[in-house]
């Protein structure tokens, strides 16, 4: 009952029914090819044997990610983090686009509550909470927008408890 299937490599080309748009392939990180015409996108695509894909399909390019936290914060502290996926237009993107969010304390290691989110509307808010024994020194909040691979920093100074 076992059926060992040895696939071929196909050559596909996805259309869908939309005047203009931007395609980006979710586990590559990367933009895709769209040729536009007649209210239709086509997009080109290559696959291996039992490949598949995910694509998002934007009205506008990803530009930017943007990155907010305080300046400062003692450990203890709740601290809110915000990221920002911003479209060719500078305003956020209208999409629920991927983010991995991380938190680097003063040694180099990733910190509770980095992970993934999702930028619902381009935008994610994260409540953070420092620990009591978390390191003190210059934080750093790393984002990367898993469509185009778009990276945003900001810095925080976690101060030493007394």
């Amino acid at each position: 009952g076992l059926v060992m299937e040895n696939g071929l490599p196909t050559d596909a080309s996805l259309t869908i029914r939309h005047p203009g748009a931007h395609a980006y392939d979710l586990v590559a990180h990367r933009e895709v090819k769209v040729e536009a015409g007649d209210g239709f996108i086509t997009i080109p695509q290559n696959f291996g044997p039992c490949e598949g894909r995910v694509l998002m399909i934007t009205d506008r390019a990803v530009d930017a990610v943007q990155v907010t936290a305080p300046a400062t914060a003692a450990p203890g502290d709740s601290v809110t983090l915000s990221v920002t996926v911003l479209g060719d237009d500078g305003k956020p993107m209208d999409a629920i686009v991927p983010v991995e969010v991380k938190l680097i304390d003063p040694a180099g290691r990733p910190a509770e509550f980095s992970g993934y989110y999702a930028a619902k509307d381009g935008a994610v808010s994260i409540d953070a909470l420092l620990a009591i024994n978390d390191m003190p020194g210059v934080w750093r909040i790393e984002a990367t927008e898993l469509a185009s691979g778009r990276t945003g920093n900001a810095y925080m100074r976690v101060a030493a408890t007394n």
